[in-house]
């Protein structure tokens, strides 16, 4: 072994440059790598280009100084002590970078990548210690810690994402146009839900899309040219078809848009969402600040996540599919399809759940807001792109809201084949746009109180649809699901009185072209799309989508086909009002009975038939918070029927639902239902169930509830009791894995709880998830969310439904860290703590 150039003789700069090698390929480069597939992770913390040069500098320059600052002082003082903390440096640095590889191959295993590591990064310390030629290798390396931040910088889409606070305006004329602009992207809606089996517009149920249809055009062919928002959305803008090459949804990527065509000549109040292609020279609406400290959080949560074993990630880490940043703040209820913890991998299924960090009425104040801002002011754009009526589901049409579990059915992204869960998915949906038409009735009312509703051009529309059929796929693009492509879209144009129906073929891309073409603005660049009024337009029954790595070639005609009209009007009918919606079933005329009336059988013998969700929440309802606990989602104990087992729920003493039961992804009976907004009151609220029994001439076999309460003790040895209402005592056992919450906001009278619960040591999901605020009994849950992250890390489907989502009341304005605490009570008895991932 060539040992020549000891220690004894090295020189500092050579020890210099070996940190600035192993901090680069052992630190910046995984971060980099991360960053360099997801731009909108800087979009997302509206990182200018200032920001990011200053993040690569402290990664690539200052953490590795700030190692050799820490040496540097130990060599004045020992130089054997420095040359002892360079290798112990130098092996730390090198058991990341052997971590990084191992996990590849043994990323499920905990322990084993830990080891290999270990050792290996121990043998080749050794060889550093003892070799020239190895650190000869590692000195060639250095050249990696200049190419590395530089390539980020200048060649990888990041260089897309920075920002340019000083955009030049386009130079397009608009002096001769003063109409107010009105323009609305609303996100992931089909239009089929507003329709009736006439394919007419249902007037009851969405009176303001009708009443804009009549003094507008609505285009109900209209098409989308992506089934993503982070492409759609820029295309719409843009009116210029998708590409991959810009797939960054910024300025820079795409500086020909509405904001600089009209920006020379208009004010802009913009409101954009998941998107940066107004320049903050030219909006009004002030964007979040960057935030440093947030940011930094969320690189070290990456770059744990690129060193740490899956498993291990999955239990002690705040995941990284809850949006685009704030990883610390803790996920909302993740979607089954979201299959990877690498921040550059699958970006829309990451970019679908920013909004869930705030998960509640944010959405609805949000467009409240914008509503309230606009001035009526001639020469003005108003613009929005709002997350509704997407997922989670949660609202019903006067912004009522409820827990909004979003994944129920879903696998991979994948629909269930049980028909009952989609039906309630979209009973879901469709509440969710009764909202959206209220908010457009909101809209349209504050435009005439500021006198602008006649002479303003509004135009609203989606980025793209939902798909709702069985064994196909809710978004991801396949030949089967076009219709996730057929979008609503409605214009009305300045001064214009009567409208009606245009059948033509349309595409939201023809948006921007035919704002210019109302407004009498000429543009030096072309459009892919043309304005719908354009006297010799053409029309092509041809769409062609990229979607990941695929082209698909779609005929337009089928996209606006409706696919899933006739089903809809079979199961939800149709002119009715959305708080009398219901779906369709052989038990529907028992809807409103009074349960005194009912022939109910005596109770099962023993612990029997019972419902394991907690309905705690039903005994103090304030309707004027707007909570409204009306999601039911239980496993049924004790039901052993071979044919399918309806189940009627009545609550206050009147049948509100009838719902099949059904069996899930382990192969347990459960209900899933909605109940009626209307069948709550103020104050207790009772829910009883019971089994139809078909055979005894519509008999009631009734089904036990719970509505437990609990509480906490302290024993005199220092140990704490979980009890509840029921006289049940459960010692809390300490030094397990239960689960973690990963998410607890505050939103007014509510707060949002939301994670996973399980014995890991059984492989089951808890049966109740407890929650305490400042020692008072909170609120209860029954885990039902698929948590496919939770399967993959634990290599067991057992425990794949074991994500819980609900809303607690709350009193207050915040909630400390300390203040929240969360019990699993699971199968066998046993009670856990739940751990914060966010700690």
């Amino acid at each position: 072994m060539d040992v020549s150039g000891t220690s004894a003789s090295r020189p500092f700069w050579v020890e210099v440059l070996h940190i600035f090698a192993l901090v680069g390929i052992a630190v910046a480069q995984p971060i980099y790598s991360a960053l360099a597939g997801g731009p909108e992770f800087l979009v997302a913390h509206n990182a200018s280009s200032l920001d990011i040069t200053a993040f690569v500098f402290v990664l690539s320059v200052g953490l590795p100084l700030a190692v050799i600052l820490v040496e540097a002082l130990v060599r004045l003082v020992s130089l054997p002590m420095q040359r002892g903390i360079h290798l112990g440096v130098v092996w730390a640095l090198l058991v990341v970078l052997a971590l990084q590889t191992v996990n590849r191959f043994f990323g499920d295993a905990v322990v084993t990548p830990v080891v290999l590591a270990t050792m290996a990064a121990t043998i080749c310390v050794a060889l550093y210690a003892r070799s020239m030629t190895a650190r000869r290798l590692v000195s060639i390396l250095a050249i990696g810690s200049v190419l590395f931040p530089l390539h980020f910088l200048f060649m990888s889409p990041v260089s897309k994402a920075f920002s340019d606070e000083n955009a030049q305006i386009v130079q397009v004329d608009a002096s001769n146009s003063t109409a107010p602009v009105i323009f609305v992207i609303f996100d992931e809606f089909n239009p089929t839900a507003l329709l009736k089996e006439n394919g007419e517009i249902d007037a009851v149920r969405f009176p303001h899309f009708a009443e804009l249809s009549k003094s507008g055009w609505w285009f109900p062919h209209a098409t989308s040219t992506h089934p993503q928002t982070q492409f759609a959305v820029p295309a719409i803008l843009t009116g210029a078809l998708p590409s991959r090459e810009k797939d960054a949804p910024t300025y820079k990527t795409h500086p020909k848009n509405l904001f600089t065509m009209l920006g020379g000549s208009y004010s802009l109040n913009v409101h954009e969402t998941l998107t940066s292609l107004c320049s903050s020279t030219m909006c009004t609406a002030k964007k979040e600040a960057f935030d440093p400290s947030s940011f930094a959080s969320d690189i070290y949560v990456a770059f744990q996540h690129a060193i740490f074993p899956r498993a291990l990630a999955a239990e002690i880490l705040p995941p990284l599919d809850a949006g685009w940043n704030n990883f610390q703040a803790g996920a909302a209820p993740r979607e089954a399809s979201a299959e990877s913890h690498d921040v550059s991998v699958d970006q829309e299924k990451l970019l679908i759940e920013t909004f869930k960090k705030n998960a509640n009425r944010s959405r609805l104040a949000t467009f409240r807001d914008f509503i309230s801002s606009i001035n009526g002011g001639e020469k003005r754009l108003d613009f929005i792109h709002l997350l509704l009526p997407h997922q989670p589901y949660q609202f019903f049409p006067d912004g009522a809201f409820y827990q909004g579990v979003s994944d129920i059915g879903l696998t991979h992204d994948v629909w269930t084949a049980d028909q009952h869960v989609i039906d309630v998915a979209y009973s879901r949906y469709l509440m969710q746009v009764g909202l959206v038409d209220s908010l457009v009735g909101e809209l349209m009312q504050r435009l005439k109180d500021v006198g602008i509703y006649d002479k303003a051009l509004i135009v609203i529309t989606g980025d793209h649809g939902r798909a709702f059929t069985a064994n196909v796929n809710s978004r991801a693009l396949t030949e089967k699901n076009a219709d996730v492509l057929h979008v609503p879209l409605f214009i009305k144009t300045p001064g214009q009185k009567s409208g009606g129906v245009n059948p033509m073929l349309v595409s939201n891309i023809d948006i921007v072209p035919t704002i210019a073409d109302v407004l009498g603005i000429d543009v030096d660049w072309t459009f892919d799309g043309e304005s719908v009024f354009a006297k010799n337009r053409t029309e092509s029954d041809v769409l062609n989508v990229q979607f990941q790595d695929e082209t698909f070639k779609f005929d337009r005609n089928v996209i606006v086909g409706t696919p899933l009209l006739d089903w809809q009007a079979k199961t939800f009918g149709s002119g009715t009002s959305l708080a009398d919606l219901s779906i369709s079933s052989p038990y529907n005329r028992l809807l409103g009975t009074d349960t005194r009336s009912l022939d109910v059988a005596e109770p099962p013998p023993g612990d029997g038939l019972r419902l394991t969700q907690n309905f705690s929440a039903f005994e103090a309802i304030d309707t004027r918070n707007g909570y409204i606990p009306a999601l039911v989602s239980s496993e049924v104990i004790g039901l052993h029927s071979e044919e399918k087992a309806w189940i009627a729920l009545a609550l206050n003493g009147k049948i509100a639902a009838v719902t099949p039961a059904y069996k899930d992804i382990n192969d347990t009976q459960r209900i899933l239902t909605l109940l009626p907004q209307n069948s709550f009151t103020d104050g207790r609220n009772i829910l009883t169930a019971f089994v139809i029994d078909p055979s005894d001439e519509l008999g009631f076999i009734p089904i036990g509830t719970t509505s437990e309460r609990y509480s906490l003790e302290s024993k005199a040895d220092g140990s704490d009791l979980l009890l509840s209402s029921g006289g049940e005592a459960y010692p809390i056992v300490t030094g397990k894995t239960f689960g973690t919450v990963d998410i607890a906001e505050v939103d007014g009278s509510t707060i949002t709880l939301a994670g996973w619960s399980a014995e890991i040591d059984k492989l089951q999901p808890a049966k109740l998830v407890v929650a305490f605020i400042n020692g008072e009994f909170a609120c209860a849950v029954s885990p039902t969310v698929n948590r496919v992250d939770v399967a993959e890390a634990f290599k067991s489907s057992d425990v794949a439904a074991s994500g819980f989502s609900t809303q607690c009341p709350f009193k207050g304005d915040s909630l400390a860290p300390s203040s929240l605490r969360a019990f699993a009570i699971t199968p066998s008895g046993a009670v856990g703590e739940l751990r914060d991932s966010g700690k």
